[in-house]
């Protein structure tokens, strides 16, 4: 007799190498004066990195202008900028910009600024 096939209770992915880890938790900043973040460019030059917008204070809406210099892309608020973060908390970068600094879906990216001032 054939046993009945039973198909199995998790994905495949889950089931080859473990279950997947859950959202890593915020780093402590070493360094007080410097805000860090890297994410993975997604389809279409999708950038999404919710804890590094929350401190960048870049809410839905907010314009920001990107400057290509050298091989670095330049990205903030400006009030004429042409790229808007979106309601799900996004920015795309538009391909001539990527493709200036060689950057490619799936790429890593890296965002830095100074921290804001204590008050």
């Amino acid at each position: 007799m054939i046993p009945p096939l039973v198909l199995p209770q998790a994905p495949l992915e889950q089931l080859i190498r473990g279950p997947l880890p859950g959202p890593p938790e915020p780093a402590s900043i070493p360094d007080d004066d410097i805000l860090c973040g890297i994410s993975t460019l997604g389809e279409a030059g999708r950038v999404l990195d919710r804890y590094v917008m929350a401190a960048l204070d870049w809410s839905p809406g907010t314009q920001l202008q990107i400057q290509p210099v050298d091989d670095v892309l330049l990205v903030g608020p400006s009030p004429d900028g042409q790229v808007r973060v979106t309601g799900d908390g996004y920015f795309r970068i538009p391909f001539r910009q990527r493709r200036r600094v060689s950057l490619l879906i799936g790429g890593r990216e890296q965002k830095t600024r100074p921290a804001p001032a204590a008050s």
